[in-house]
């Protein structure tokens, strides 16, 4: 796949699916089914949204290789060639990363995802190494990931390497910095397909980014299709209030719950829960931490009206 083909797929909400578990911290694979149906049944198609399976949103750093290959294929299986999937292919090993990219191409995924190697600290040369030698050993595109906070930086001059190999043809693009995180447009927009981690979803669109991270879409993806709708049509200024109309508490929201505990997935869990899909525990070290009876009620009202399941 080609940058210029993956900007004519990857349109609107990236949704990093859950890993489900189950009580004794198995793999829920009939859950995962079920919410990826409900996101089918609900309009998901190739030109509204991509799925991200086992990034962090999918807990990706407790499961085990085979695990990882066992959640990409039930979510291959649920939605065949109707969605676009991406894989999470993180880890601090190359070698691991090019048996899940393997993987992730024999199962038919549009691409995978890369971050630089973390706990070893990686020189600039080691993170170009890491991503040629996996882009020179699969086939398969790749879609960076910026995590600045748990490796380091990438950087323009990085990007600007990595920009080079065959296979690199996204970056889903966050900076520490504003003034970089909006030059990584200018100079890159015409040749990567852009998906956005910052909550700018109007500033990518505008630069000719495709895509944006969303957690919402897991449990209401109608929100981020009207929002897509509206960009579309060059009503940004609406686009943006419908953005704050909801994100701003939903964030408020996921702060409060990972604060209590780390991880990301057990709080979109919780949502997933009251609205009739499934959730469930996320794996030790992160806990299973109740709502508070303030925070059910904080969240139902803003809930309300606004999600139907």
């Amino acid at each position: 796949m080609t940058a210029a083909e993956a900007k004519r797929r990857w349109r609107g909400p990236v949704v990093p699916v859950l890993t489900l578990f189950n009580e004794d911290y198995s793999l829920d694979l009939g859950g995962l089914r079920r919410n990826v149906e409900y996101l089918l049944s609900a309009g998901a198609q190739v030109g509204n949204t991509v799925l991200l399976v086992c990034g962090a949103g999918g807990d990706f750093p407790v499961l085990t290789t085979e695990e990882r290959k066992r959640v990409s294929e039930t979510v291959m299986d649920v939605v065949g060639d109707r969605i676009p999937i991406i894989v999470g292919c993180e880890h601090t090993s190359t070698l691991t990363v090019i048996e899940l990219a393997q993987h992730a191409r024999e199962i038919g995924a549009d691409a995978i995802q890369m971050c630089p190697p973390y706990y070893y600290t990686p020189s600039q040369d080691d993170v170009v190494n890491h991503f040629k030698m996996v882009s020179d050993t699969v086939d398969i595109g790749i879609v960076l990931y910026n995590t600045w906070w748990t490796a380091p930086d990438v950087g323009l001059d990085g990007l600007e390497r990595l920009a080079t190999l065959e296979n690199l043809i996204g970056v889903k693009w966050s900076m520490p910095v504003n003034p970089q995180y909006q030059l990584g447009y200018d100079r890159f927009a015409d040749k990567l397909a852009f998906i956005d981690n910052m909550v700018n979803h109007v500033y990518c669109h505008m630069q000719g980014g495709c895509a944006w991270i969303s957690h919402v879409s897991n449990f209401w993806p109608q929100h981020d299709w009207e929002i897509l709708k509206l960009m579309d049509a060059g009503e940004y200024q609406k686009a943006q209030q419908k953005i704050n109309s909801f994100n701003a508490a939903f964030r408020e929201f996921r702060r409060e719950m990972e604060a209590q505990t780390g991880g990301e997935g057990h709080a979109i869990k919780k949502i997933m829960e009251m609205v009739g899909l499934v959730g469930g525990p996320s794996r030790p070290p992160t806990r299973y931490v109740p709502m508070s009876e303030d925070q059910r009620t904080a969240l139902a009202a803003v809930l309300r009206d606004r999600i139907m399941v």
